[in-house]
């Protein structure tokens, strides 16, 4: 469970919040340590603050190497348990968070990997681009 304090996302002024187990699992599997891990109220309910940075990296990595399904809530402004649930994304069906995914700057300066092939004869070189 992701949550969202000030709306979409932008680089400089969002950052996200997750509690309880995805808490513990964000901070052991994307910040390698136990340190992140803040603990609120009388439960003790473990939570750790993200950059929209680090937000969109998880987000990739669990949708698109993990396959795990993904829920974004954000506050309502109302009470401070008006939490309603904003996107949602599994690995076939993305399209809610398609501009964290595509449109950030970590991707479009992103490695491009292409496919050369040679081949041919001892008279003639092919070159393909498959």
């Amino acid at each position: 469970m992701w949550q969202s304090d000030n709306g979409p996302a932008t680089l400089l002024q969002d950052y996200y919040t997750c509690h309880g187990p995805d808490a513990v699992f964000v901070a052991q599997e994307y910040f390698h340590t136990m340190g992140v891990v803040n603990h609120w109220g009388a439960t003790k309910l473990p939570s750790v603050n993200i950059s929209a940075m680090v937000f969109e990296n998880a987000l990739r990595d669990l949708l698109f190497v993990r396959n795990y399904r993904v829920e974004l809530y954000s506050h309502s402004g109302k009470g401070r348990h008006d939490w309603q649930l904003a996107k949602r994304a599994s690995p076939g069906n993305i399209q809610m968070f398609e501009e964290q995914l595509f449109q950030s700057s970590s991707m479009n300066t992103s490695s491009i990997v292409m496919a050369v092939r040679v081949g041919g004869s001892s008279t003639a070189r092919v070159i393909s681009l498959p």
